[in-house]
């Protein structure tokens, strides 16, 4: 494979239908897939690029459209990173006509928004050619609006598959590999969260916070570098991770005990915006994070509920461990 492909695991998708059991989609073999998408966000992503954009589609898909999760085969951000959707193998659910003939791509652009990154346009490109080898055959490049009456992709990607999606000059895909080598560093973009970055790069989020002498994970700035530990260190046996304890009486619409920790290890995970203000108060925007979460991990739920506000003991002991655990 010729470039990175963040998996679902690795971005924190949620099980398809939001249930555990389900298989999801059904399959297509690769012989059936004639045709190569390109699509557009259409209005202007709130992220344009890390891990939040991938859940930002995934939450438009299942719980505007009601999908069983994210519509296209893959999500491309203004980075170039590449989030796994319906994968290789999965009946897509971008264009009626298409999706088991079809393979699609979601490039992070809308109307009245930049324009496509070479980046951007790079990895589209060399999912393209790891797609015809795939296959066996050379498939048809297309526009979304090429199968049905749309904007999408939109006049620049139009014009740029009509081209040929040549690659940008100098422009390179993310590289197919594991952890990365001792020494690297990333670029925060918007959206990223600490735990986002690590699940991409192969480490932890304990050991970003050594490497960089990182005082808050709570607060890491756009366009901030980070130094990339080439192998995370064996947890330590004498001190394991232990999230703190759980604070009796703390419940929605209430002031005391303090959500502000509830708060910040929701912002780590990406499932609180950065931009939220943090208040004691367990109120809407944190009852919408604890949603969120319990989405990715419905085990944590009150028994029989598929909206959970409130967050019990269990499911705070693994949301710490998750934002601040060793793993």
């Amino acid at each position: 494979m010729s470039v990175k492909i963040i998996s679902r695991a690795e971005w924190g998708a949620r099980p398809w239908n939001n249930d555990p059991k389900s298989s999801g989609p059904p399959s297509v073999a690769l012989s059936k897939r004639t045709e190569f998408f390109i699509h557009w966000y259409g209005g202007v992503p709130g992220n344009a690029s890390g891990v939040a954009l991938a859940r930002e589609v995934e939450r438009l898909h299942i719980d505007g459209n009601g999908w069983a999760g994210v519509g296209y085969n893959w999500i491309v951000g203004q980075d170039g990173t590449i989030y796994e959707g319906r994968g290789w193998g999965r009946v897509g659910a971008h264009c009626p006509g298409h999706n088991v003939s079809g393979l699609a791509v979601l490039i992070a652009v809308g109307k009245g928004g930049k324009k496509p990154s070479d980046a951007a346009l790079a990895s589209a490109r060399a999912l393209y050619d790891e797609a015809c080898k795939r296959t066996g055959h050379t498939l048809a490049k297309k526009g979304h609006k090429d199968g049905i009456p749309t904007e999408c992709p939109g006049p620049d990607l139009y014009a740029w598959v009509k081209a040929g999606m040549p690659v940008p000059k100098g422009a390179t895909p993310p590289a197919a590999g594991g952890t990365a080598p001792s020494g690297s560093a990333y670029t925060v973009k918007s959206g990223d969260t600490l735990s986002a970055i690590a699940r991409a790069h192969g480490t932890t989020v304990t050991e970003l916070v050594k490497t960089n002498g990182i005082k808050d994970p709570n607060r890491i700035s756009v366009g901030q570098v980070l130094k990339l530990p080439g192998k995370p260190t064996a947890p330590s046996k004498s001190k394991p991770y232990s999230p703190p304890p759980f604070p009796a009486g703390l419940a929605p619409n209430r002031s005391a005990p303090s959500a502000v920790s509830l708060q910040r290890a929701c912002k780590v995970l990406g499932f609180m915006p950065k931009s939220v203000q943090e208040s004691p108060n367990y109120g809407p925007a944190t009852q919408a994070a604890v949603i969120r979460f319990h989405n990715e991990n419905p085990q944590f739920r009150a028994k029989g509920a598929t909206r959970d506000p409130a967050i019990g003991p269990r499911g705070w002991a693994h949301l710490f461990a998750l934002a601040y655990g060793k793993k």
